[in-house]
């Protein structure tokens, strides 16, 4: 069901990014999948959190969660076909970001 449920998010943040003009990355990819797998983590672990215990017991728990469905890489091999054709970076354009203003910009008028 992670797995299903991420793969959901997934494909709504990928359809805003085209929508935006962008396609997605590799790495876009990873951080999208990352962040909402994350936030299922916490939804399903939430009713056995125990808050006093060590943090490194409570990010074993979240690992335990993950390895259960195969975490992060059990997702990227779903969705292989699209992420191994994203390109691994994004190609920006430097675009001058200085307006051009006309010689009589700062003057006042009387």
């Amino acid at each position: 069901m992670p797995r299903r449920a991420a793969l959901v998010f997934y494909f709504g943040e990928i359809f805003r990014l085209a929508e935006g003009g962008l396609k997605a990355t590799q790495g876009d990819i990873r951080c999208i999948l990352q962040g909402h797998l994350t936030r299922l983590a916490v939804w399903n672990l939430r009713g056995d959190c125990k808050r006093e215990a060590p943090t490194p017991e409570r990010m074993e728990t979240v690992r335990a969660w993950y390895r259960k469905f195969g975490g992060l890489e059990a997702v990227l091999a779903a969705l292989e076909c699209t992420f191994s054709s994203a390109p691994p970076r994004q190609d920006w354009m430097l675009e001058g970001m200085v307006r051009e203003m006309p010689e009589t910009y700062d003057e006042i008028p009387f």
